[in-house]
């Protein structure tokens, strides 16, 4: 009972900072642009405009360039605890590694700027390996730039050029601070998190963040779900499903049953991460989608459609407009409720649009796989 209040404690602890710290950082912007205005009063108006100009520019910029540098950070850590270059993602622009080199594409996670993954070490014969500098190497990066900003924020003389650095060096002391406490912010778990979450008291979720860096680089390479074992992609029955990585490894799982169309065993697996209550948002709403299209495949009821099919769920999708999971479903429903029309065709052409630009080559094939099934179930009813 005691450790179930002190669980809730710290999750409303969790819950304050997520929103406490935009708060403090508008706060701080504005304390900021106070001291600003009262530096460059003597320059008349002209310069307090044009070096508030400097400051929000600087801060636009910085935030992308920071983003870059986090996941530069992540890169170069990476490569130095035995990683391998997956891809690497700044917005929905993507560079890839394919069994034919290098390339890019287009793909997005709602709610994130950008994205670094790699190929892990293999484990240990304990299940050990090196997670940790990976996954600390962006908040690192983003606090080594700021520093040095800061720095040259102190010894310069030009107005405008101070402005520049505050700007960068405040979205970089942001992210730092937003990434390095273990957080959930929107719903998504940030890099303290993957590292606090699956430390070294919690081997499940160590075991849960190398299955899908695993996955991803094999998928990415062209590897099918038919050619992974079982075991190299399984978790404990019993493993904690309100830990994000925890619940992605098992979304992996699923699209293993899929791809050998065992739907059953698939539907049962996303009613349980469904039954559980501290599911994040957006993994709960790529369960409803995946739920909404196994229903659509075996029962069709319209009763557990209506009930999934939420308008989270239809958000999700349409801000995932690189998934390609996210455009089968989309196609799914348009089929279901006519073949033949409009609606329906222009589903199929938004899905053929991203095929050339979905990054992982064996999650295209999957679905490739499960929309040949779609068309086949529909002749079959038809």
């Amino acid at each position: 009972m005691e450790e179930n209040k002190n669980k809730n404690r710290q999750i409303a602890r969790k819950k304050a900072l997520g929103i406490l710290l935009p708060l403090i950082f508008g706060g701080i912007l504005g304390f900021l642009i106070g001291v600003l205005g009262a530096n460059v009063t003597n320059k008349g108006n002209q310069g307090l405009n044009i070096n508030i100009l400097y400051f929000f520019i600087s801060i636009v910029i910085g935030l992308y360039v920071q983003i870059i540098i986090h996941e530069f950070g992540h890169f170069i850590f990476g490569l130095l605890s035995g990683y391998q270059l997956v891809s690497f993602r700044v917005g929905s622009f993507t560079l890839v590694r394919t069994p034919e080199g290098m390339k890019i594409k287009r793909y997005n996670i709602p709610g994130t700027g950008g994205q670094c993954l790699m190929a892990p070490p293999k484990q240990e014969s304990n299940g050990k390996y090196p997670m940790k500098l990976y996954n600390m190497g962006g908040i690192l990066f983003n606090l080594i730039v700021s520093i040095l900003c800061t720095i040259v924020y102190v010894i310069s003389r030009n107005i405008a050029f101070k402005m520049v650095c505050l700007g960068f060096m405040l979205v970089g002391y942001y992210l730092f601070i937003v990434n390095g406490i273990p957080l959930k912010i929107g719903g998504i778990a940030n890099d303290g998190y993957n590292v606090f979450s699956s430390g070294d008291k919690d081997p499940i979720g160590q075991r849960a963040f190398y299955i899908q860096l695993d996955i991803n680089a094999r998928l990415s390479n062209g590897i099918q779900m038919n050619d992974i074992p079982f075991e190299d992609i399984a978790l404990p029955e019993d493993a904690n499903l309100s830990n994000p990585l925890v619940t992605g490894a098992k979304i992996l799982e699923y699209y293993w049953y899929m791809n050998r169309n065992e739907l059953e065993n698939a539907k049962n697996l996303l009613e349980q991460i469904l039954a559980t209550d501290k599911v994040i948002p957006l993994m709960r709403n790529m369960v409803k989608m995946e739920r909404v299209f196994v229903e659509i495949l075996t029962e069709n009821k319209q009763s557990i459609i209506d009930d999934m099919w939420t308008k989270d769920v239809q958000r999700y999708i349409k801000q995932a407009k690189y998934d390609i999971h996210a455009r089968r479903v989309e196609v799914a429903m348009a089929m279901r409720e006519d073949r033949q029309s409009t609606k329906t065709k222009n589903a199929k052409e938004k899905y053929k649009k991203i095929e050339k630009n979905c990054p992982v080559i064996g999650e295209l094939m999957l679905s490739n796989k499960l929309l040949r099934v779609l068309e086949e179930t529909y002749q079959i009813k038809n």
